[in-house]
């Protein structure tokens, strides 16, 4: 007897060491959803879309302020209230796109939503199918949409979204094939896709992972993620890391797990699991580098509106890097203090200035030549050179 209160003491105490990294912060004042779309724009977090056992309400959006801790109701998603839907955000904007409707009917809808005037402006039509449960990522460049869902139908296909011209360009098609429930999240030039179903009747999962990279334009195969294969997971990034969490294998197990993909190393890490039963269906963004991961529908099938804060360790890298050089007319500086990059010419004519708002910076197209680059970190300016040919 005494043994077995023993164990149970030093359970209780490595859950509570656990639930140090992570917080609960208030949850979303409405009803409980899983597969809603959240994001993150100018410092503050939004949830919006989902099944709520109802779409009714789905379509209000919420705002999250992390310095209050309070939610503020915003102007509600104008579009047909759906799930599924795929978001990205570009130049402090989110876009929202496709998605299922409570019919039943697939969609090929885009809009985006303007934080700064509260407002919401419809685009054109995605020109591919329309469908459900497909990836979507953001690099510096430009958005990506690919793979999902149409009736009895999975897709494989992969397009690129350029805000300037509102317009899609189709790419080969995704290396991982046709699949659903994937998870993507996106590093500077690179976007991530991994997991999710491999056939229609929602059996053959996959643990396989894949990146995209803007500069080179191709998909390269990861280590698969040490998870295991498992469908309706969540991801999320920061400037340095993936986190990759909870889901549904192949049993209809739920996981409250989570995982970080380092794309320095290229590799995987478990740490500490969410404070909560094992869930699927959750969103998540990211807020001054921590991860937020909120709602979902838990083991218990109950919707939540929970809100789970990851107190990430910090990760800097304190070298500052131009690639690729020599470049063939675009190219990115990354560095974590940078304050300000000049670009000029070798006899000093300045050709260009930029205030990094982020850790990697894309210097738009690039005129032909040595170029030289005065980078400015903390109180010190550094100097490269860039051959563009």
């Amino acid at each position: 007897m005494t043994k077995y209160l023993l164990f149970l003491l030093f359970a209780c105490y490595l859950l509570t060491i656990h639930a140090q990294n992570w917080e609960t912060k208030t949850p979303v004042p409405a009803w409980g959803r899983d597969d809603a779309c959240a994001f993150s724009l100018l410092g503050k977090g939004y949830v919006v879309t989902g099944n709520q056992g109802g779409f009714t309400q789905s379509s209000r959006l919420w705002c999250y302020d992390p310095i209050a801790d309070e939610w503020t109701e915003k102007t509600a998603f104008p579009g047909i209230p759906r799930q599924y839907a795929g978001s990205f955000v570009m130049n402090e904007e989110v876009y929202i796109i496709m998605g299922i409707a409570e019919n039943g009917t697939p969609l090929n809808d885009c809009w985006k939503y303007i934080p700064k005037t509260d407002t919401w402006l419809q685009l054109a039509d995605f020109p591919g199918q329309a469908r459900w449960s497909m990836f979507s990522f953001a690099t510096l460049l430009y958005g990506y949409v690919g793979t999902g869902a149409m009736p009895g139908v999975l897709l494989s296909d992969c397009w690129r979204y350029n805000p300037a011209g509102d317009t899609w360009i189709q790419l080969n098609n995704f290396p991982g094939g046709a699949v659903r429930e994937t998870v993507s999240f996106s590093i500077a030039e690179s976007g991530y896709v991994g997991l999710g179903f491999q056939s229609v009747n929602g059996t053959n999962l996959t643990d396989a992972f894949y990146q995209w990279n803007d500069l080179t334009k191709t998909w390269t195969v990861l280590p698969d993620f040490m998870g295991g294969p498992r469908s309706y997971a969540t991801a999320v990034a920061n400037s340095h890391q993936g986190f990759v969490a909870t889901g549904q294998d192949a049993l209809d197990n739920f996981y409250n797990d989570c995982f970080t993909f380092d794309p320095e190393t290229v590799s995987w890490s478990i740490v500490d699991p969410l404070p909560e039963l094992g869930m699927r269906g959750m969103s998540a963004f990211t807020i001054d580098k921590h991860p937020y991961f909120l709602t979902g529908l838990r083991q218990d099938f109950v919707r939540v509106s929970s809100v789970f804060r990851y107190n990430a360790p910090a990760i800097v890298h304190s070298d500052v890097s131009v690639y690729p050089n020599p470049s063939s007319g675009e190219a990115i500086v990354k560095g974590e203090a940078l304050k300000q990059i000049q670009l000029l010419t070798l006899d000093g004519r300045l050709l260009r200035e930029v205030i990094p708002t982020e850790t990697a910076t894309w210097l738009g197209e690039l005129p032909a030549g040595m170029l030289l680059l005065r980078l400015q970190t903390g109180d010190e300016w550094i100097c490269k050179r860039l051959l563009v040919y």
